[in-house]
């Protein structure tokens, strides 16, 4: 099959454009103003800033699905944006190909659980890209469809944004993974992959069972009991975070466990969008991010998660496990 090349004339580099769009309703957009204002460079050619209103609702619009005769006005526009300049390779039609964006997307919820997706991501590329299409200016090839990502929020009552500190915090992140992710425990990779996937259900079914996934990730060794191991580890490995912020302690890891085991062996299990399920696990979300944080930022303690043996040594699980965490014996 002969390749498709198209002429690129002057066209040297790319600037590969994530538009995360705002929310007018929250009533935190005045006292937590957004990230972007000033661009804050996350890494190399990658920031996260406030594009050109223009530029922005015409990425916007080259993603947006169309039909015929069919263009309402839409109610929202850029809250900020992931922007990402290089020069261009082979791949000149290819959104993000080493998935760097997406990555730094993904670090992004460790900081602020949120629900940015790639519905508006695209390659821009500057004139003369098609000889026949020269006036029309810039190309603006979005990501597929089949290959975007959408996110959803637990807690949509709070804030779901990064700030300026946000933004600056994430570039520390991003950093610092970029220099360690080769070296991570196997454990903290794995928790990392259920985690994002604890966003990307708008369900809180199946959020129960990827949050409690991404905990057995890092502390299951099947060397006792798995509720037991997730319960005295999850509880143990909290305690070694000393966030004040953090409410976490053994009756929620247990019920949330109860709720894990019933929705995978096939059980339908209420759950109220508004209710005690929904705090257990913004809760138990937030005890999550703050240990893969950790993770990556202090190697010592990434090591706990090195093997079987060092998550055994750390956080043995006693025989009387419920009344050392002080949970009543269970009925039979």
């Amino acid at each position: 099959m002969t390749r498709f090349n198209a002429h690129l004339g002057g066209t040297v580099s790319y600037t590969d454009i994530l538009v995360i769009t705002d929310d007018h309703t929250h009533e935190e957009l005045e006292t937590s103003p957004p990230a972007g204002s000033l661009a804050a460079e996350l890494t190399t050619g990658l920031t996260l800033e406030l594009l050109p209103r223009d530029l922005a609702e015409r990425v916007i619009h080259a993603a947006t699905p169309r039909g015929e005769n069919y263009d309402p006005a839409r109610q929202f526009g850029q809250l900020y944006s992931f922007v990402r300049r290089g020069p261009l390779d082979d791949r000149y039609f290819t959104f993000d190909p080493d998935a760097l964006i997406r990555n730094a997307l993904q670090l992004s919820r460790l900081i602020v659980p949120n629900a940015h997706s790639t519905d508006y991501a695209a390659r821009v590329l500057a004139h003369e890209v098609f000889p026949f299409k020269r006036e029309e200016g810039l190309t603006i090839a979005p990501l597929h469809p089949e290959h975007r990502e959408f996110a959803f929020r637990v807690d949509t009552a709070s804030r779901g944004w990064l700030t300026e500190a946000d933004a600056d915090e994430l570039g520390r992140l991003l950093r610092r993974w970029l220099a360690v992710r080769e070296q991570l425990p196997q454990r903290v990779k794995n928790a990392m992959w259920w985690s994002e996937w604890t966003a990307r259900t708008g369900y809180m079914q199946p959020a129960f069972v990827n949050t409690v996934s991404a905990f057995e990730a890092l502390v299951s060794t099947n060397t006792a009991g798995q509720r037991a191991e997730f319960v005295v580890r999850a509880l143990a490995a909290a305690e070694e975070l000393e966030e004040a912020n953090l409410n976490i302690d053994a009756e929620l890891l247990d019920r949330s466990y109860t709720a894990r085991s019933e929705i995978t062996h096939g059980a339908f299990v209420a759950m109220n969008a508004s209710g005690p399920e929904r705090d257990d696990l913004v809760r138990l979300q937030a005890v999550l991010r703050g240990l893969l944080r950790r993770a990556i930022y202090d190697d010592a303690f990434a090591g706990i998660f090195a093997t079987t043996a060092t998550v055994d040594e750390r956080w043995p699980v006693p025989s009387r496990w419920r009344d050392v965490v002080g949970l009543a014996a269970r009925r039979p």
